[in-house]
């Protein structure tokens, strides 16, 4: 058993979030209770589920714990406190997708939430010129990266080229991307209208959409209901790229979904189709749904949300994430006072799935998430909030923060010596403030899944200085078939992959990409299904290094990341 290495084997695990509010009547926020990533540690206090009372000042108390599977004196804590839920966002916009994003979907991903957390600054007048300039630059490099996936007929697909044809699902998230970008960055009109008029050309006679192209999330996979949702997505995207609402195209949309309201019973449909109607200014139509909805809604103390119930057994975090932004985005168009108090309830829950850098478990989830969250905090912005929040261990205060119009967006942090430790917070004044502890440690690596096999033979029958690596791997899960699969081969130090054994792997069967970094290599897989895999590496010692740790090759399901499993290799001796 070895430790992980780099990033990707630091397991961060947030044991404390939460939003605080002094104010009860015009503007509540409400208390979200502390958990754990896995949801076993909860706060010692009150649950609050309206708001607070009206007092000027509150104390709660939370703690650090370790597993037993943390490594001896890897750990560390700190607090941050914000002003703004999607502070922390804005900090790491270039970390919001903390996975690799070497494919058109994952490319957009990025380039959304950019576009989401900028017009909220915008609308807030909160946007500062530096931060605007960065945000700039990264959308403009993603716009021109996002190109390299076009094809001829002006579609998108996921390895452009590569894939056999274009994806309906694809078109309409770059195109509506694309028309809210051009506030901030150059857009090709050109561009945008080949992606506009390949889009209808998919509409059928009915006023539904035809699905074209390799669909990766699951969430649209495997159901009787999939063609409804993903013709409600994209009647959503027409809609918020500013089609208008006497377009022939969109009146067909909306007409061929109007039947679904009352013949659909898959929560996520029902999401979506709610917020698509929201858009279209039916509030009839969406009240019906929002109805529907509450009657399946999952609530925890002040938390509500909505469970994502797969064909197979196993949770889908990711999924109930993406669920429920859906419904708050709804919920945030043409909302009613009683749709915001609903609303609130939604929030305090997404936040407590936030990881450290403000995305959430995978990609699309983190898009739906930010797009929902930005939207929330725009209607509940407020320039006078004033707070002061101080932390304390025992009866020692460690650090006081002072939250106000002036510094909302700024991340103020103070470390957390102690672990483990409980430690207290103080809050005064008035407004919405979010709270973070992140505590980080690192596991030993757990080998073996339910979910996938993967194991490495190294032979170094050429000599000590070429290493031939033979990865086998399989699928075991429950389902049929996997979404996108990622294999991440970490580099042995002092190794790199040998010349021309990357443009090998690519020919392989499923595989659709290869990204080769200085440290490792990602193979991008189509799907799997239940059938056994392999793949061969040819792996180069340039230095020798003394005393040399094995490194980790881990395979994953890149929309369901709590599926994975791991395995280790070793170098020549």
């Amino acid at each position: 058993m070895v430790t992980h290495q780099g990033l990707d084997s630091t397991r961060s695990l947030r044991v404390f979030s939460g939003v605080w509010s002094q104010e009860v009547s015009s503007k509540p926020c409400q208390l979200l209770d502390a958990a754990s990533m896995d949801q076993n540690y909860l706060f010692p206090a009150r649950s609050i589920d309206q708001g607070w009372d009206s007092v000027d000042s509150t104390k709660r108390l939370f703690s650090l714990t370790l597993p037993i599977t943390s490594v001896e004196k890897s750990e560390s804590a700190y607090v941050s406190v914000l002003g703004d839920i999607l502070g922390t966002a804005l900090q790491n916009l270039d970390h919001l997708i903390t996975m690799p994003y070497g494919c058109g979907e994952q490319n957009m991903a990025t380039m959304a939430t950019i576009i989401y957390v900028l017009d909220y600054l915008k609308a807030t007048r909160q946007v500062e010129a530096t931060q605007k300039a960065k945000a700039i630059r990264y959308l403009q490099n993603g716009y021109q990266r996002q190109l390299s996936y076009k094809r001829k007929d002006g579609s998108y697909s996921a390895f452009g080229l590569d894939s056999e044809e274009g994806s309906t699902w694809l078109t309409a998230f770059v195109m509506k991307c694309f028309y809210w970008a051009r506030g901030y960055a150059f857009i090709d009109e050109d561009v945008l209208k080949q992606g506009m008029s390949w889009l209808k050309k998919q509409q059928k006679r009915d006023g539904c959409f035809i699905r074209r192209g390799q669909l990766f999330q699951t969430v649209m996979k495997g159901r009787v209901e999939d063609d409804v949702s993903l013709s409600a997505y994209i009647t959503a995207a027409l809609l918020e790229a500013g089609t208008r609402l006497n377009d022939p195209v969109l009146l067909r949309a909306l007409s061929c979904l109007k039947p679904k309201i009352f013949l659909s019973s898959n929560p996520y449909t029902m999401a979506l189709l709610a917020y698509t109607f929201a858009l279209a200014k039916d509030l009839k139509s969406k009240a019906i749904l929002m109805d529907k909805l509450m009657k399946v809604s999952k609530s925890s103390g002040a938390d509500l949300y909505w469970e994502y119930i797969p064909l197979y057994s196993g949770g889908l975090f990711s999924a109930n994430v993406e669920l429920s932004s859906y419904v708050l985005l709804a919920l945030t168009t043409a909302p009613s006072s009683n749709d915001i108090l609903k609303a609130s309830r939604i929030v305090s829950w997404l936040i407590k799935q936030q990881n450290p850098y403000g995305g959430f478990y995978s990609t699309q989830d983190t898009v739906v998430a930010i797009q929902a969250l930005a939207k929330y905090a725009r209607i509940k912005f407020s320039p006078e909030d004033s707070l002061l929040v101080s932390v304390s261990k025992k009866e020692e205060t460690l650090k006081v923060f002072k939250v106000d119009k002036t510094n909302s967006l700024l991340l103020q942090t103070a470390p957390l010596p102690d672990i483990p430790e409980q430690y207290g917070l103080l809050v005064q004044g008035t407004g919405c403030v979010y709270i973070q502890s992140v505590l980080k440690y690192n596991v030993l690596t757990v080998l073996g899944s339910s979910d996938f096999t993967i194991s490495a033979t190294g032979t170094c029958n050429s000599g000590p200085e070429l290493l031939q690596l033979l990865i086998q791997f399989r699928y075991i899960g429950n389902r049929k078939v996997t979404n996108m699969v990622l294999i991440e081969v970490e580099m042995l130090s002092g190794y790199q992959l040998y010349d021309q054994t990357g443009l090998e792997i690519k020919e392989l069967p499923l595989v659709k990409r290869v990204e080769i970094k200085q440290n490792s290599v990602i193979i991008y897989l189509e799907q799997l299904d239940q059938t056994s895999h392999q793949s061969r590496f040819l792996i180069l010692r340039k230095h020798l290094v003394q005393d040399l740790k094995p490194a980790n090759i881990k395979v994953y399901d890149y929309y369901q990341t709590e599926e994975s499993a791991v395995t280790t290799y070793s170098g020549c001796s």
